[in-house]
């Protein structure tokens, strides 16, 4: 299958474009980033680690979680991303 590019992706018309997770607060301070790597090794839940910065939905920990991993600043955990502890 031939590959699309971006740019006719966005300057295309006739298709219909959705914004996913559009709901969702992508917004961290790096020192929350940096907490959140800290419960992470702690072996915390994504629901506790949500309620620990007042989140209302574990998704957006598991996007954090997910930069923290390609940014190498996590590594993988005993309990694999639902953790130890609640």
């Amino acid at each position: 299958m031939p590959k699309i590019s971006k740019d006719f992706l966005l300057r295309d018309a006739r298709l219909t474009r959705v914004i996913v997770c559009e709901e969702m607060n992508f917004f961290w301070e790096q020192s929350d980033l940096n907490k959140l790597a800290f419960l992470w090794n702690q072996g915390k839940s994504p629901k506790h680690m949500a309620a620990y910065f007042d989140r209302d939905d574990p998704d957006e920990i598991i996007f954090a979680i997910v930069q923290l991993a390609k940014d190498g600043k996590i590594d993988q955990r005993r309990g694999g991303l639902f953790g130890l502890m609640e």
